[in-house]
């Protein structure tokens, strides 16, 4: 179905694009709109940084990149690290991309870098993603009021664990 891969120079515009929606942000974050330079910034720092392993996640059968997934805030001596996904491409949304996309990347952290711990945040009314956390064994550790303050309104979140 998806392949992961480290993001290529012609991926950038692509990811340029997804930081930019406001709508897709939103599912997972606090919406600020980038620059091209700050984003190009970010894209040609991003693979050499020793706590974070990006991937571009590849629709096999069109070769299309539709989003991103990452690990980040690789902890070394806890073996732990904070998961990130993003499905860019509207049309990929709902088909089980996403979950594919988790179960890789959790497999890649777990046997490529050892990892015992594998967390994430999620908005607690962002139900699609949180199922597809559970698809993935994460299960919701706690939920955590007030996460972010964004518009004048608190949004809550869950802290979502998958252990090896």
């Amino acid at each position: 179905m998806i392949l992961l891969r480290r993001p290529k120079k012609n991926d950038s515009k692509l990811y340029f694009k997804w930081i930019n929606n406001k709508r897709l942000v939103e599912y997972n974050s606090i919406f600020k709109p980038i620059s091209y330079v700050e984003h190009l910034e970010w894209f040609s720092s991003i693979s050499a940084k020793v706590d974070v392993k990006i991937f571009s996640i590849v629709e096999k059968k069109s070769k299309k990149l539709i989003g991103s997934c990452s690990l980040r805030k690789i902890n070394k001596i806890e073996k732990s690290a904070e998961l990130q996904i993003r499905i860019g491409e509207s049309p990929f949304r709902n088909g089980g991309y996403g979950s594919e996309a988790i179960r890789l990347l959790v497999c890649y952290g777990f046997n490529s870098l050892g990892l015992k711990k594998i967390y994430l945040y999620v908005f607690e009314k962002n139900i699609r993603a949180i199922k597809a956390y559970q698809k993935n064994n994460f299960k919701i550790e706690k939920q955590i009021k007030n996460f972010l303050f964004d518009k004048g309104v608190y949004k809550s979140a869950f802290l979502m664990i998958n252990y090896k």
